[in-house]
């Protein structure tokens, strides 16, 4: 994998490597983001999502992503489920709590509230030894007329004052990332590893059929390692 990121890097520009070590630097790897509608407006939401760096975005059924989510959605590792329980399933099995945003519920908290709950464990000293790991949590975002899974470990509300209390869902994602940042909860603990691999794929995406000739040529027996999966 190393041998073929460096053949890649090798033929690509050095603005474009910049951007992609930055963007690294910063990609979220505690907060996973889902939807249930492969709609336009959910396509929005995952441009907002990715822009935040969220990097794995999951869906249910057999529809794929909007045409209009496909330049963010190159850049992401995207997870297609089968069905809502598959999806409820896999969170589940690697302990990532749910969360789902439900505006309009009786005595549903606010964002900040389950936020408080988290943070209240952090430690008042941080040392290198004893780093504050932000929790793992999958953000659900669906219409009013749907859930994505069968039960979420929690739901919430955002705190709005106006009078009709409703918001686009891409700007409900981003006030609920915006929050989540200011009060430490996005983490970027990829490994080195890991960064490597999600750089390779990025380079890929971006030179399509010409970067598979080059690694062909430049590095037989490269193992090209498949970050979209469907469950």
């Amino acid at each position: 994998m190393q041998r073929a990121l460096a053949v890649l890097s090798r033929f690509s520009n050095a603005d474009r490597l910049g951007h992609y070590d930055q963007a690294l630097k910063h990609r979220i790897s505690n907060v996973h983001f889902a939807i249930a509608e492969t709609d336009s407006e959910s396509s929005a939401c995952v441009r907002t999502a990715e822009g935040f760096g969220v990097h794995h975005v999951h869906w249910f059924g057999t529809t794929k992503l909007a045409p209009s989510a496909k330049g963010s959605g190159k850049f992401l590792a995207t997870h297609q489920h089968l069905h809502r329980g598959n999806m409820q399933q896999w969170f589940q099995s690697r302990s990532i709590e749910t969360w789902e945003l439900k505006d309009g519920l009786p005595n549903t908290p606010f964002l900040e509230e389950l936020i408080a709950e988290k943070t209240s464990k952090r430690p008042t000293f941080e040392s290198q030894n004893s780093p504050w790991n932000a929790p793992s949590i999958a953000l659900f975002f669906s219409s009013q007329s749907r859930s994505p899974i069968t039960s979420c470990d929690r739901t919430f509300t955002l705190d709005l004052t106006g009078v009709s209390g409703n918001l686009k869902k891409s700007m409900a994602v981003a006030i609920t990332l915006t929050t989540l940042s200011h009060h430490g909860m996005l983490a970027s603990n990829f490994t080195e590893q890991e960064k490597a691999e999600i750089k390779l794929n990025w380079l890929i995406e971006s030179y399509g059929h010409k970067a598979i000739a080059i690694l062909n040529q430049e590095a037989p027996g490269w193992n090209q390692k498949e970050t979209n999966t469907t469950s």
